[in-house]
């Protein structure tokens, strides 16, 4: 793990208490520190004898996930939580249908439950939030982003859903001498390319898992007709024959 991990991007966080002690680290470290995720959590207030925290000033990325059905940690309290940072660079607010306190974790007491939800949906709903958020926070995975940013490839499980962050790119352009754009962005069957100069260039479009599904030349303007394509995320390539290669993630409707 230590030859893997990356000591300039580091996250931290936790669930209920959990998250409150991350915070009190967060509070000393603020120019260390990433990226802070809260599992029905928050900064504290002054209860249980923990000082008050100021998050008003942290200037990292923010992800709060809270549940409609959590009695410890109400989503009231995790939004009032969230709204402290106010200068958070890119910060996400998730609020889960159906999802308790016990959700968040592999256990169940009597007074804290998984909700309505169920343990399976209540895990898949979770990770995919905090995997997205990572992946694309950290590495700046285009297929994570999608999977945090676009409404129809998050779960159906979803209550609320708001963030502060700049959305998907709509377009690709790239200087005067490639000078590259591809619309509409989402797309329906047909996406147009547009390329002001008279170079070939390799285009290559891949599914989210990999899948290479379609390879071309083109030369000029040229529109693609893709409705064979299942809706969903894809990454499309250029390959410019100076040897560069720019990527967008597309979206087909």
């Amino acid at each position: 793990m230590s030859s893997l991990a990356n000591p300039a991007a580091v996250a931290i966080g936790g669930h209920s208490l959990g998250g409150v002690q991350a915070t009190a680290f967060l509070e000393n470290h603020q120019t260390e520190i990433g990226g802070i995720v809260y599992f029905a959590s928050y900064p504290s207030q002054g209860f249980l004898g923990i000082g008050a925290h100021n998050m008003t000033d942290y200037s990292g990325t923010v992800l709060s996930i809270a549940g409609t059905e959590d009695e410890d940690s109400t989503p009231a309290d995790c939004r009032e939580g969230y709204d402290e940072f106010t200068s958070a660079s890119c910060r996400y607010w998730v609020l889960i249908e159906g999802l308790g306190h016990a959700g968040f974790g592999d256990y169940v007491t009597g007074s804290q439950l998984v909700g309505s939800v169920g343990r399976v949906d209540a895990t898949a709903s979770v990770r995919h939030y905090l995997v997205s958020f990572m992946e694309h926070t950290f590495k700046s995975d285009a297929t994570a982003e999608a999977n945090l940013k676009t409404s129809a490839l998050r779960p159906n499980t979803e209550d609320e859903f708001e963030t502060n962050c700049a959305a998907i790119l709509t377009g690709l352009t790239s200087g005067a001498e490639t000078d590259f754009s591809v619309y509409p962005n989402p797309f329906e069957d047909v996406l147009r390319m547009d390329w002001k100069n008279n170079d070939v260039v390799n285009i290559q479009i891949s599914s989210v898992d990999g899948r290479v599904v379609i390879r071309k030349q083109i030369q000029g303007n040229q529109s693609l007709n893709l409705e064979g394509l299942a809706a969903g995320a894809y990454s499309l390539k250029c390959f410019l024959k100076t040897g560069e290669m720019k990527s967008l993630l597309v979206l087909k409707n």
